[in-house]
């Protein structure tokens, strides 16, 4: 999605009154776009928490979204790149990777709906050392794309950090006959925009996309230990497992909550 002339009303970065166009990403997004890239091979795992697990990880004025009687906390690995600064400027390299992370999903209050990163984990430690300045939880990891090869084959990711025993792997088997469209998977997926606090003040990063292509898949392989590592002790398989072959993503002007 290209970005148009203007300035987004705030509403249309998570908060959903009657007319905005949830679950499409906004339009316009406040400030000149800051960053572009794609996402792509997204596999999507979430379990259901207590709000109360949640709340010791969320800065002021934010607090779990909750919905369908629970918050929710995610497993997701994808393949991050085609990156440029300024939606010009291209980081082939700096810009170009896997990235496995464990977020939450919160509301703000001036109403955005967004995200919180627990833990990222990429591999290129430039990166990994740029964002943790800026004090995003980036861990500086080994993550390896794991896909089978042919019709049939499934896509999943590898994590081992270094200076660690955490290794983890999962996978899916993505069914490309059964779209996503219910409530549960757009409410983890349809969010524009990240809640996050610097130096003791809360943020939100804003960023739009289209909708997700989103399917149905099956889990081949997985465990929980970056969840554990993150202070989320599940049990069991993911009520939700998705599939995506990705999207294209661009970053606006973060303001304070």
């Amino acid at each position: 999605m290209e970005q148009g002339a203007g300035v987004v009303v705030r509403h249309q970065a998570g908060f959903r009154p009657s007319g905005d166009p949830w679950p499409e990403g906004p339009e316009v997004l406040p400030g000149p776009t800051l960053v572009s890239q794609r996402w792509s091979d997204a596999v999507f795992l979430h379990w259901p928490i207590p709000p109360a697990w949640a709340e010791p990880y969320l800065p002021d004025g934010v607090e779990p979204d909750v919905f369908f009687g629970s918050t929710w906390v995610g497993l997701i690995g994808f393949r991050l790149h085609r990156t440029r600064l300024a939606g010009r400027i291209p980081l082939p390299w700096l810009g170009s990777f896997t990235e496995i992370n464990v977020r939450l999903y919160t509301r703000g209050r001036d109403g955005t709906r967004g995200v919180l990163f627990v833990s990222l984990d990429a591999a290129r430690l430039p990166t990994v050392l740029g964002a943790r300045a800026l004090r995003v939880p980036y861990i500086w990891s080994r993550c390896v794309p794991t896909r089978a090869s042919g019709a049939t084959g499934s896509y999943g990711y590898q994590v081992r950090r270094w200076g660690s025993t955490l290794d983890s792997r999962f996978s899916v088997h993505p069914d490309y006959g059964a779209e996503a469209t219910d409530d549960l998977s757009l409410e983890v997926t349809a969010r524009f925009g990240a809640h996050a606090s610097l130096f003791g003040r809360t943020f939100f990063v804003p960023n739009t996309h289209r909708r997700w292509p989103l399917y149905k898949a099956e889990l081949q392989e997985w465990d929980t230990q970056l969840l554990a590592s993150a202070g989320f002790p599940v049990n069991g398989a993911p009520e939700s497992v998705l599939f995506s072959p990705g999207v294209s993503a661009l970053f606006g002007r973060p303001w304070r909550l």
